[in-house]
This record gives structure tokens, C-alpha cells and sequence, in this order.
């Protein structure tokens, strides 16, 4: 679990720090706006057909930064979300080492845990299908 998180974590952060797609964020939109423009001024067919295909490969370049961009933001909930059931269940271990143990709680317990492992590791595999980076 701990594991799936800082996996998470360290994709999370080299997203975060990639300066190629902070600079296509921000540069894409005005692009696709001058591509734009440019294409309805043009006069030449030959012309225009290269601006169409360059328009429609900078808008599918736009529309994959975004949903890229969804997925991580979808990451980074389900960290913050992983975070707070590992801090519950350590506090819940903490109970039931204090108390006499139910095994019907530790087993519900048990399969809180595995259901975030599950959640882990399938949101991990995506995300190294989407936006693959080594781990270290």
C-alpha cells in the first residue's frame, strides 16, 4: 500500500515537474487560435488542407494534455484520499491492539485494506500506461 503510494507520489511529481507540458499548456490554445485565423485568410487549397491537418493534429494534441491532465488531477485526489485511510487504519490498528479484538471488525478491516491496495494498484497501472515514467 505504502508502496502504491509513493509510486503514485513519484509520478505525480515528475508530471508536475514537466516543463515540455507546462510550456504546451500554455502555448496550444493561442496556437490552435492563430492556426485558426491563419486558415480563414488563406486563399491556396493546398494550403488550407496542410492548415486542417495541422489544426486537427494540434486540437488531438490539446484534447490528450487535457485528459491527461484530468487523470492526474484524478491521482492526486485518490492519494490524498489513500493517505487518509492509511492514517484511519493505523489509528483503527492502534484501537484494536488496545481492545479486544472482533474478528468480524478486523476482518471488515482487512477488506478496507484490500479494496485501497486494489484501488492502488489499478490507478498506478493506468497511470504508467498514460504517462510512463521509470521507477527509481
Amino acid at each position: 500500500w505504502v508502496s502504491n503510494i509513493y509510486q503514485l507520489a513519484l509520478r505525480l511529481d515528475a508530471y508536475q515537474a514537466d516543463d515540455l507540458l507546462a510550456r504546451e499548456r500554455n502555448d496550444l490554445p493561442q496556437e490552435l487560435q492563430t492556426l485558426t485565423a491563419q486558415r480563414q485568410r488563406e486563399q491556396n487549397a493546398g494550403v488550407q488542407q496542410q492548415l486542417d491537418q495541422v489544426i486537427a493534429s494540434k486540437s488531438t494534441q490539446w484534447q490528450t494534455l487535457r485528459q491527461l491532465d484530468a487523470r492526474m488531477q484524478q491521482a492526486q485526489l485518490q492519494m490524498d484520499q489513500s493517505l487518509t485511510a492509511l492514517a484511519t487504519v493505523y489509528s483503527q490498528v492502534q484501537l484494536l491492539n488496545a481492545e479486544a479484538i472482533n474478528s468480524g471488525r478486523a476482518e471488515r478491516l482487512r477488506s478496507d485494506i484490500q479494496e485501497q491496495v486494489q484501488r492502488l494498484d489499478d490507478l498506478v497501472a493506468s497511470l504508467n500506461e498514460v504517462y510512463d515514467y521509470g521507477t527509481q
